[in-house]
């Protein structure tokens, strides 16, 4: 019985640190390791154009940007390790780029773009995969 219950409040516990974000992100990091960081800064650089109305000096660093971090992440997708710890790896990489958007970006924009996060995963699982995407656009 004492059994049961720990496993049951591990289990809890487990859910409750892997929200689904994450736990989503695990499956996508096979699918990424496939494409090249140029494809993927590419898309993201492309997608966000659209979305945030860029001027010519933002598009030219968002593109930079997106190129350190999908060369960053490369290695990470390609390398040994358990899919957690590739995932978090990949989201200290995410966080260092949002914190370099959003000293470039407006607010306005850099709203945008937060609420375009969940349409992006959508756009790269179209374009590189199935259960392909970043987790950010």
């Amino acid at each position: 019985m004492r059994t049961t219950l720990h496993h049951a409040l591990l289990a809890a516990l487990v859910s409750l640190l892997f929200a689904p974000p994450a736990v989503a992100q695990l499956a996508q990091l096979a699918e990424l390791a496939k494409t090249t960081p140029e494809q993927r800064a590419e898309f993201q650089t492309e997608f966000m154009n659209r979305k945030l109305d860029l001027s010519s000096e933002q598009l030219e660093s968002i593109k930079k940007i997106n190129l350190a971090m999908a060369t960053d992440a490369q290695p990470i997708l390609e390398g040994d390790g358990s899919m957690f710890g590739k995932a978090i790896k990949i989201r200290k990489i995410q966080a260092t780029r949002e914190r370099k958007l959003k000293a470039l970006l407006s607010k306005e924009q850099f709203q945008r773009f937060e609420d375009a996060k969940g349409e992006l995963q959508s756009a790269m699982r179209e374009r590189f995969g199935s259960t392909a995407a970043s987790g950010d656009p």
